[in-house]
């Protein structure tokens, strides 16, 4: 089974298990040995995303393997407080995670004593085929340094999925994975690219 088919199957069981692990304390249902991490919004690496509210992060095993196929791999999901304007849009988004990843890699770095990238990150977005029980479906790559490590070329696979919930408040959740490449190049089109 090719890893693609797996990420894609980790995926669909994750967004079918948000709808009903919501009341939960811990809203993405994975196995137990994905760690698990919590982050209030706004965070302290990416204060200029606006958002209120909670992120809740899964990381694969292999996490921390960033040569490998698994190395990246990782599930989110922000709950936080619906906003008026674009700050939600697709466009919106991509301005939120490419401060997420510019400040934490920035961050991340700093606290290891390695010389930052010096590049920004870019995401792109497009449409993709709806996912059920969500209003929005966005996939794409996100391209960034890699400030756990060598402050190498990153590349992460992404899919990211928005609906709105009670209360007030709206859900962007995204499973992901990347390819570390010496050249910052594209690669073969599988869950790393």
């Amino acid at each position: 089974m090719s890893l693609r088919l797996v990420f894609v199957c980790a995926f669909v069981a994750v967004v079918a298990g948000w709808q009903q692990a919501e009341a939960q304390s811990f809203p993405i249902p994975a196995p137990d040995a994905w760690r698990k991490e919590t982050f209030k919004f706004p965070l302290a690496f990416a204060p200029s995303i606006g958002f209120e509210g909670s992120e809740y992060v899964r990381f694969a095993p292999g996490w921390g393997d960033f040569a490998s196929e698994r190395g990246f791999s990782y599930v989110f999901l922000w709950d936080v407080k619906e906003v008026e304007g674009p700050a939600l849009t697709v466009h919106g988004l991509e301005f939120a995670v490419s401060h997420y990843f510019d400040g934490l890699m920035q961050t991340v770095a700093e606290a290891r004593k390695i010389e930052p990238g010096n590049t920004r990150t870019v995401v792109n977005f497009h449409p993709m085929k709806d996912v059920p029980d969500w209003s929005v479906a966005h996939a794409g790559e996100i391209h960034t340094w890699n400030g756990f490590a060598k402050a190498e070329p990153l590349v992460l696979n992404v899919e990211v999925t928005q609906r709105s919930c009670p209360g007030g408040r709206v859900q962007v959740g995204s499973p992901s994975s990347s390819r570390l490449t010496s050249t910052g190049s594209r690669l073969a089109t599988t869950t790393k690219s």
